[in-house]
């Protein structure tokens, strides 16, 4: 069934909603409609990830359409501009009696980054504060967890790893750290090993990281899972202090997300150049 026809500031508002349930979807938008078509230039819609749909663009095939072009948008996030002909059945079978042709824009809207951390001491606090630093939104899971603790924090669950995350979905797009000083880590990577979280890592010597791999292997967890797991955590730029430890493992977050490799920027034949006019 078509959906009902949403003005373009209802649309927003909607926006406005999802991301603020920190949801992700396709925004469809019709950018140039040449003929008789059902809709005008600027008429949105809002795909969801669960291929449902707000608003409307000019309902039934295209719609359809779109909605199927929009999956490849969820997949790779790359922006596409896509043509429907109206009138040719040959297209995608659509055959509309208006006959019409237009471009529609789809857009993948995200809401800011999400930072689940897990754990609740000294440096689970200055990785809440460098995570809202770089725009994440930030979740604290701890027993002893409290909000006047972390300021910077959207939510703050005071409970046990595995029943906090059960009352929180994890996205494909969150980011989990794990930072129990050691009393809590078996079961804070429990709770999220199985979750699509796209970067799980946990704080710890490559000794106790084996020690915590070994006994969740004993329970069944295979090898190849426990491997996505980024341990030891962060990047290695001799930190020392919680501070400088929460920005290496922040940047191995960021490095994650924007598939950067964390080799530093300096360019070789610049340094040479320089050396040679020296």
């Amino acid at each position: 069934m078509t959906q009902p026809a949403y003005t373009t500031s209802e649309i927003y508002h909607k926006v406005a909603e999802l991301l603020e349930d920190g949801k992700r979807f396709v925004l469809a938008s019709v950018i140039r409609a040449a003929g008789s078509t059902p809709r005008g230039t600027s008429a949105k819609m809002i795909v969801l990830e669960d291929g449902k749909s707000i608003g409307t663009i000019g309902g039934g095939c295209l719609e359809t359409y779109v909605i199927h072009e929009s999956k490849k948008v969820f997949e790779d996030g790359i922006l596409r501009i896509v043509e429907a002909d109206l009138g040719d059945d040959s297209w995608s079978g659509l055959g509309m009696a208006c006959g019409g042709k237009v471009e529609i824009a789809l857009e993948l809207i995200e809401p800011n980054p999400r930072l689940i951390i897990l754990g609740a001491g000294h440096l689970a606090k200055a990785i809440a504060k460098v995570g809202r630093l770089v725009g994440m939104r930030i979740v604290v899971i701890d027993p002893f967890a409290k909000p006047e603790d972390f300021p910077e924090a959207d939510t703050v669950l005071s409970e046990g790893y595995e029943e906090g995350v059960a009352k929180i979905p994890i996205y494909a797009y969150d980011s989990v750290v794990i930072c129990t000083r050691h009393q809590g880590d078996e079961p804070a990577l429990r709770a999220v090993i199985n979750s699509k979280a796209r970067y799980i890592g946990m704080v710890g010597s490559a000794n106790r990281v084996q020690l915590v791999f070994k006994e969740l292997m004993k329970e069944g967890y295979s090898a190849e899972k426990l491997l996505k797991v980024n341990a030891p955590i962060g990047l290695e730029i001799g930190a020392e202090t919680p501070e400088e430890i929460a920005v290496s493992i922040i940047a191995e977050v960021i490095m994650n997300r924007r598939g950067g490799t964390g080799a530093p920027k300096k360019i070789k034949k610049i340094e040479q150049a320089v050396v040679e006019k020296a």
